[in-house]
């Protein structure tokens, strides 16, 4: 038996998460939730998911009595909109047209360029 610990994060609870096992669905995980699972003891590569967010993938030594925990890094999802936010700040807000397509286009390169960044680091999985 593993123990999967979920612990209550306000602003995240709204979606049951997806945890896998090589490859294999072991469970779905609410908000606030602890479960029991009858796994093997063995090596397992192990990961969760969430919508499009996958954490990373880790390769475990599971035996009988541990405990993972799985956590949102709930703040990482401000991470695009900080270039935003500091770029504004220092361009400001009167700009010809010209300057304008070139601080949109800007803007959006640094949001695609973090966006890989969110969706690797939202979840994380933990061996306690």
């Amino acid at each position: 038996m593993i123990t999967l610990v979920r612990p209550r994060q306000y602003g995240a609870g709204i979606m049951k998460y997806k945890v896998f096992a090589n490859d294999q669905l072991i469970c779905e995980i609410e908000d606030d939730q602890t479960l029991e699972i009858d796994l093997d003891s063995g090596t397992y590569v192990v990961f969760s998911k969430v919508l499009w967010f996958k954490s990373k993938e880790y390769k475990m030594n599971l035996e009988n009595g541990d405990t993972l925990m799985i956590r949102t890094n709930k703040y990482i999802i401000c991470l695009p909109v900080l270039p935003v936010l500091i770029y504004g700040l220092i361009v400001g807000l009167d700009l010809d047209s010209k300057t304008l397509v070139y601080s949109v286009l800007i803007l959006v390169v640094l949001i695609l360029i973090n966006v890989p960044i969110v969706k690797r680091n939202y979840l994380k999985l933990s061996k306690l």
